[in-house]
């Protein structure tokens, strides 16, 4: 029983304690500054505190003001109190807070010192590490909106001594709120946006926290979001149903219908920003997707530089704070969030310097230095790192005068540095007899029982094992599952025959949506958009090779023309028609400006045995790999295709999205290479040397660091393939048409 008289609670230093931590830019609907409070603040207190004492006091109306709900078409409701009123509301909340905070359950963590929503993480992974591998996740139908004064002032009064406080409690429960001039009673419902709802919300549904203990549910609650953990699908069928009749008759709620399901661990589930698949963590893919948008979308607004840093540092210290308690700071999700600062910052020094109002790189490396990253860097990192950012963006300003490539230094440092940590981001094992571990987060790799190269884990973004007699320690597979590194394997004929890739990013409901499509009878609408970035991705390869052999101009129209009647195919079947037809052109052409001695005389993909067509294979092999680790990562089902058929056994969806990367990255890099005398060797069986697959694999790392102008914007190539996954995700839900990747020259 809390016993302490309203005499007590509202004394003059309880109250002035209360009026210290406010926010100095509280203001309601009388517009009374935090500043004018403060000028007479002793006699103002003791006003307050007469009228508490006197039943006289009566807080000012509300004001509701609406903002956006991130990521929906939905707005919050927000209830603006006066300085006097926040005082009186903080008071009350913050010593029944310390009551009632003992009665509450372990298992709640909103709104409650020393609880957070990572340490409500870590109890949901305890949970499931007990082998509770059912989880029924759900939230209480428009909560804050919905509780009943009645019941909650019946609740409040078998703790309360006082009645005095809990009739204080309930005046400003009913305190009307006035909306673009109208006011609106409050009859129901806690406001959102005042010190005291959020104690009131726990002690509400402190009553369902009892009745699952009793019940000997387990369950982690954070404020009206909430997960159940049971050991089989019909126990928490039974928990749903008793759950539903409970929040209904004693608490007179109901569950949000739309967010409620029943879902296996290996289905993975999202929860707190968190998305939970079989025993990995990660960062729910939607909130990332969100979080990167409006760290790209800071730079779009126009202000002083110095303002976006602060804004931008702001922003991401918050990030980083929530994040990084999700996943390890060496997370290819961390990686993402650090390219779109990067990202940022490059488009708002564009803005800058082509507005005049910057106009010196060292200015700009000044003005960077406060910048907060959201990886830990060296001072020698953040200082190539800067470096790196103006580089872009200078080169971005070229690349809007021209769209010739720029061969200033600016740009070949950039491009330099780029493939360097590109190429040094991937692992390419090429001998037998080589063991490749994991130990004190270093990669290992080992032969004879000697280590013949050691490197730091969070180097590395990707693993390709091109040989047999290879072996994988298990300690290796787990935590580059758990850090979404994938591990790619090709075989001797250079074909990719398996993949460890984490899929905790895999999504039930885009599988359904991506099989809807079918239904909807959309899927020439995806067929065709792979097929169009692939056929123009080889013209346009062949108009910048014209440039230099001037002989390739009538086969450029002869594609044309046969791209233009693909758009009447009515089948996925007859679309590969036309594509077979454009491929013919395409290589019997590129078949002319190779060396003879290569014995290219047209493309062969199963048993090959050229020079040519085997490094051909061997690209597009790792090619396979980047295009399913980001379609991992975007939340796609890879079984789920429209260009090519469905098979169970295949990852179809892989074979449609890299048709748009093929000449792009693979063709050129195996051409370019030709072109320019770099050893292409074959055994006497017809396979790639192991010198050769290591230079052809150098040089794929070096073209995915490089970068392209893409929508009028510098882009890194690999980031383009993540781009272009997560905008396929978008397509299938529904959300955008999906446009394919045509690279310019």
């Amino acid at each position: 029983m809390f016993t302490k008289p309203l005499d007590i609670l509202c004394s003059i230093k309880n109250l002035e304690a209360a009026f210290e931590h406010l926010n100095p830019k509280a203001r309601g609907i009388d517009r009374e500054s935090f500043e004018s409070y403060k000028s007479d603040l002793h006699n103002n207190l003791q006003t307050l505190r007469q009228e508490l004492l006197n039943s006289a006091y009566t807080p000012q109306p509300m004001e509701r003001i609406e903002i956006a709900k991130e990521g929906k078409n939905e707005k919050r409701p927000i209830s603006l109190s006066s300085v006097r009123d926040k005082i009186v509301q903080a008071t009350l909340s913050f010593h029944l807070g310390n009551y009632f905070d003992e009665t509450f359950s372990d298992k709640s963590y909103a709104y409650r010192s020393g609880k957070s929503h990572i340490k409500a993480l870590n109890r949901t992974k305890g949970f499931l590490e007990q082998k509770n591998h059912w989880v029924l996740k759900t939230d209480v139908d428009d909560f804050f909106e919905t509780i009943n004064h009645d019941l909650l002032l019946e609740l409040l009064g078998a703790s309360i001594k006082d009645r005095r406080i809990i009739r204080l409690i309930s005046l400003l429960m009913q305190n009307g709120i006035f909306h673009r001039r109208d006011y609106i009673d409050h009859d129901q419902g806690v406001h959102q946006g005042d010190s005291l709802s959020p104690l009131l919300s726990n002690i509400y549904l402190n009553e369902m926290d009892r009745w699952l203990e009793n019940e000997q549910i387990l369950f982690v609650r954070f404020a009206d979001d909430f997960a159940v953990f049971c050991k089989s699908q019909e126990e928490c069928a039974r928990v749903l149903q008793k759950l539903k009749s409970f929040l209904g008759e004693r608490l007179k709620l109901r569950l949000g219908e739309d967010k409620t399901r029943i879902v296996h661990v290996n289905d993975g589930f999202n929860f707190l920003g968190a998305r939970f698949h079989g025993q990995s963590r990660q960062i729910d893919p939607e909130r990332l997707d969100k979080a990167i948008k409006n760290l790209l979308s800071l730079a779009e607004h126009h202000g002083r530089f110095e303002h976006f840093i602060d804004k931008l540092s702001a922003t991401v210290k918050t990030l980083k704070r929530y994040y990084t308690a999700i996943v390890a700071e060496d997370s290819p999700q961390i990686e993402q969030l650090q390219n779109a600062l990067i990202e940022s910052v490059s488009r708002k020094i564009v803005q800058s310097k082509s507005g005049g109002f910057i106009t010196s790189k060292a200015a700009f490396k000044t003005l960077l230095e406060p910048l907060y990253f959201v990886k830990e860097l060296t001072a020698q990192a953040k200082e190539a790192t800067i470096e790196l950012i103006i580089a872009r963006a200078y080169d971005a300003i070229e690349a809007q005068k021209s769209l010739k490539a720029d061969t200033a230094p600016l740009e070949k440092k950039k491009e330099e540095y780029s493939k360097k940590l590109t190429g040094e981001s991937h692992l390419h094992v090429t001998h037998p007899g080589v063991v490749i571990g994991i130990a004190k987060n270093r990669i290992t790799l080992k032969e004879n029982g000697k280590i013949i190269k050691s490197l730091p884990k969070n180097q590395l973004t990707h693993i390709i094992v091109a040989s047999d007699g290879v072996s994988l320690s298990s300690n290796l597979i787990r935590q580059c599952a758990r850090d979404g590194i994938p591990i790619d394997l090709i075989d001797r004929n250079h074909q990719p025959y398996a993949s460890f890739v984490s899929f905790e990013a895999s999504l039930t409901q885009n599988a359904l949506m991506q099989l809807e499509i079918f239904r909807l009878g959309k899927q020439m609408e995806f067929a065709t958009e792979f097929i169009e970035g692939k056929a123009k991705n080889q013209i346009n390869y062949l108009k910048y090779l014209d440039k230099y052999h001037k002989r390739f101009e009538h086969p450029i129209s002869q594609m044309q023309q046969t791209l233009k009647k693909s758009k009447n195919a009515q089948t996925a079947n007859e679309l590969m028609g036309y594509e077979g037809q454009i491929s013919s052109l395409y290589w019997q052409n590129i078949v002319h400006i190779v060396d003879p001695s290569y014995g290219f005389s047209g493309r062969v993909t199963q048993g090959a045995r050229d020079p040519l067509n085997s490094a051909l294979n061997y690209g597009y092999a790792i090619l396979y790999g980047k295009v399913r680790s980001a379609l991992v990562k975007a939340g796609l089902s890879l079984h789920v295709s429209y260009l090519h058929a469905l098979d169970g056994r295949k990852p179809t969806l892989v074979f449609d999205m890299v048709e748009e990367f093929r000449a792009f990255i693979v063709d050129r890099v195996v051409i370019a290479m030709a072109a320019k005398n770099e050893p292409i060797k074959v055994t006497k069986e017809g396979l790639l040397t192991d010198e050769t697959k290591s230079l052809l694999a150098q040089n794929l790392f070096e073209r995915f660091g490089s970068y392209t102008l893409w929508h009028k914007e510098q882009h890194k190539i690999e980031h383009l393939i993540t781009h272009q996954a997560y905008a396929l995700a978008r397509a299938v839900r529904g959300e955008e048409k999906y446009a394919a990747f045509i690279g310019k020259y």
